[in-house]
């Protein structure tokens, strides 16, 4: 007999406890943060879009083009996924550059679960608007009377930059490239030149720029000599000497104007040849007594290594010549200590201060020689190094690395000592950008030709003047390019 009641209440009854039961089902994750946020303008067409949960996503449920969509004008725009974050956040790179001045829909659905299947608890759209240029190269109007590398180009406060020294061929073997004691001062938006005679041949050498709009010149030649640079008079006048003759040091401005100068070699003649000694020595110019005098040594002698200075004012040595040991200077009790160490050995690699106060080291080469693709970050408050979320498109050494005003890091040429035929080495025209929100490398357009050991110079409005280098076969670069974010 049907009991029209009882079924009644039990159906009420189950459903009640279904309600409740799917009431009580803890709801699936949430969208905390899409980087670049809906409603953006001027979005850099090389963007890499960045997106935080409140879980831990299933990596199966990022689908591109479907659970990830990115959109304009009715196009879906293809892309690669990363999970980063401990599976909280991913990356959406979109494959080739934006359309300039366009407007794009980034979409996320409940197609996307976290790790117990539970999907999205609710879709996310929002709209940026991409700018109407990207980063680009652009080359220096005329060139340099002989090509140049191992030289420096200082920015000067008037706009102009001081090219200093370097060679224009490396011959190899024993018999040593020869040094250059000209100068000049050019002018980045025109590239006119003015010649300027140096007191001492230099290569390898350091260029300081002084509180007093002075650039103080030191080593890179056979004597200990130093020397400055006025803009004012525009000549050259001799500074007081170096403890001992030095190149490929460091030379770092600490807090109080003072110029650290750390390691390097010492170069001395022997028959038709030169020998190099590594140093472990320090030195400190004092601008207020206008003399340089010894402080502490380090543990070990370093060349090809990087001095940093930190927000606590202390100087942090790192790597060189395969050394693995970080190295702490304390300006007040003029000291070094070991503090750590790298997570791999480097040489002639770069090191950048970062806008949170850590340190980004770039490459270099390993105890083997072998150039290195991977970089690694510093963290003053523990003092510990971990390796990057990613690493550099290409493997590279002697390259430059500029922090740009953006607090990206502007990373270009160098050399790959171990990718072409039979091991030789590679000049490269690669240029990549370090995004210190999303510890990735992205990659930009190539130079306009391959160089290694040239230059790197800030200038006004983010611009960065890239000068001279190294070509495939050891001869110097005598033109220059701006890339212009």
């Amino acid at each position: 007999m049907f009991r029209a009641k009882s079924y009644l209440k039990s159906a009420v009854g189950a459903l009640i406890l279904l309600t409740v039961g799917i009431a009580c089902q803890p709801s699936g994750p949430s969208v905390v943060r899409v980087v670049p946020g809906n409603g953006s303008s001027a979005v850099d067409r090389q963007l890499t879009l960045q997106v935080e949960f409140d879980d831990f996503i299933d990596p199966g449920s990022l689908v591109s083009g479907h659970s990830v969509l990115l959109e304009s004008g009715g196009r879906v725009i293809p892309g690669d996924i990363i999970i980063y974050g401990s599976g909280k956040a991913l990356l959406f790179r979109p494959q080739g550059h934006l359309l300039p001045a366009a407007s794009y829909r980034f979409s996320l659905t409940t197609g996307i679960r976290d790790r117990k299947g539970r999907a999205l608890k609710s879709a996310w759209s929002g709209r940026f608007t991409t700018t109407r240029s990207l980063p680009h190269l652009e080359a220096l109007p005329g060139k340099l009377p002989a090509g140049l590398f191992f030289h420096t180009a200082t920015a000067l406060n008037s706009g102009f930059v001081l090219v200093a020294g370097g060679t224009s061929l490396d011959p190899g073997g024993s018999v040593p490239p020869v040094p250059s004691a000209v100068a000049y001062r050019l002018d980045p938006k025109y590239g006119t030149l003015q010649t300027i005679s140096m007191k001492q041949r230099r290569i390898r050498h350091t260029a300081t720029p002084l509180a007093n709009g002075e650039i103080l010149l030191a080593g890179g030649d056979l004597g200990p000599s130093t020397e400055f640079y006025s803009e004012t008079t525009g000549v050259f006048r001799t500074g007081p000497d170096l403890g001992a003759a030095r190149m490929a040091h460091s030379a770092t401005v600490l807090a109080d104007g003072k110029v650290l100068f750390v390691g390097g070699v010492r170069p001395s003649i022997q028959g038709m040849g030169y020998s190099l000694t590594r140093l472990a020595t320090a030195e400190i110019y004092d601008p207020g007594t206008g003399k340089i005098r010894s402080v502490g040594s380090m543990k070990r002698a370093r060349i090809g290594h990087t001095a940093t200075l930190l927000a606590s004012g202390k100087v942090l040595v790192a790597g060189g010549h395969s050394s693995l040991d970080l190295e702490l200077f304390d300006p007040v009790q003029e000291t070094f200590r070991v503090i750590g160490s790298l997570v791999q050995s480097r040489e002639d690699h770069r090191a950048n201060l970062l806008a949170n106060g850590w340190v980004l080291f770039t490459g270099g080469s390993d105890a083997r020689g072998k150039s290195l693709r991977h970089a690694e970050l510093y963290d003053p408050s523990s003092h510990r190094t971990r390796v990057t979320a990613g690493a550099m498109g290409v493997a590279r050494e002697d390259h430059t690395a500029t922090v740009l005003p953006s607090g990206r890091v502007l990373i270009t040429g160098g050399e790959d000592n171990a990718a072409g035929a039979n091991g030789s080495d590679i000049v490269l025209d690669a240029v990549e950008l370090y995004d210190p929100t999303t510890d990735r490398f992205l990659s930009s357009g190539p130079l306009s030709l391959s160089r290694d050991d040239h230059t790197a110079t800030l200038l006004s409005g983010g611009r960065v003047l890239l000068l001279g280098g190294e070509d495939h076969e050891s001869r110097g670069i005598p033109t220059g390019e701006t890339y212009r974010p």
